[in-house]
């Protein structure tokens, strides 16, 4: 099979897993070699958005596990654009050209944000238009293209990954707190689903085995337990031994102010704000998913619950300082 995106946080992850199973792996990435120099397999450094490059993926796959994407709440359209669509149509033409039976597609759960509360969110619920960002749009492109393509196709929608090698979003939180910018959005009650990222492992195995009649439709994967944001937050804390004293600003005054970093980033440093707006959103809403689909129609069952892969981060975390 073939892994992209097999340096970042996912993608590394599925790479590990589906190795230790015995599966036959090729990993692919932008970056030379892969970070994780523990794992054996197959490595093609190639950028997805160059045809050129992905010509030397050639191979006999079985499956494609397109995990590459560009994750961020901030740049251009037309970067987004390349890295998210552009990239897939060539995974697409990859896969025609090998006759792989499938693909497995990592979509994302932000084409659902509204900045207002959301429960229970299901795959068919009416999205936002427009979305919140580029990032948001261009992977809904990209993942539509490819369920209506002619290559079976199962999307996974995961949400907030969480665990060991997570850079993104623990990492933020304490990247803020040893900043001195991590403060509470609005009361600090909001629930939100985290997931543990072994559990989105699992509903990739479970994609790979599904059914004729679960292909080419789109999924939500959750721990299936929503927590309180900054209880968990502050048990993070805890566990770090770090004292966090949660300072609540109101929301009003934090979207302002990521509005008005936003625009200093935009028109004069040209770099990604410490604040935007989806980010103090996220901080501040409640959003759940209804995973019901993925249980009944791919078999998914979580594998690890939230407290567990906060755990497994924090051991980790203290273990690379």
């Amino acid at each position: 099979m073939l892994i992209t995106g097999a340096n970042g946080f996912l993608g590394g992850r599925v790479t590990e897993d589906f190795l230790a199973k015995g599966y036959e792996v090729t990993a692919t990435s932008r970056q030379s070699t892969l970070k994780d120099n523990t794992l054996i397999c197959k490595y093609i450094m190639a950028d997805l958005v160059s045809e050129k490059d992905v010509l030397h993926l050639d191979d006999g796959y079985d499956c494609i596990i397109h995990c590459a994407a560009k994750s961020s709440p901030w740049g251009g359209y037309d970067e987004f654009y390349a890295a998210n669509v552009t990239a897939s149509e060539n995974i697409l033409e990859l896969a025609r050209r090998n006759k792989v039976p499938k693909i497995v597609f990592i979509s994302t759960p932000s084409i659902y944000f509204t900045f207002g509360d959301r429960i229970n969110i299901k795959e068919d619920d009416p999205l936002p238009e427009p979305m919140v960002n580029h990032y948001a749009t261009t992977k809904y492109i990209a993942e539509q293209m490819l369920l209506r393509s002619d290559i079976p196709t199962i999307a996974l929608r995961p949400r907030a990954l969480i665990g060991r090698g997570d850079t993104v979003i623990m990492e933020r939180v304490l990247i803020a707190y040893e900043a001195g910018k991590l403060k509470v959005i609005g009361k600090g009650d909001n629930m939100v689903d985290l997931t543990p990222v072994a559990n989105v492992v699992q509903a990739v195995h479970d994609a790979m085995s599904a059914p004729a009649s679960a292909w080419n439709e789109a999924y939500n994967i959750t721990s299936g337990a929503p927590v309180n944001l900054w209880k968990t937050i502050t048990t993070l804390f805890q566990k770090l031994d770090k004292p966090f004293f949660a300072k609540k600003v109101p929301f009003g005054l934090a979207f302002r102010i990521a509005h008005f970093s936003e625009l200093i980033s935009k028109y004069f440093t040209k770099k990604e704000p410490a604040l935007t707006r989806y980010s103090i959103g996220i901080l501040k809403y409640n959003m759940t998913m209804d995973i019901s689909k993925a249980r009944e129609k791919l078999g998914f069952q979580p594998i690890q619950d939230v407290a567990s892969g906060m755990d497994e981060f924090v051991k980790w975390w203290k273990e690379k300082q």
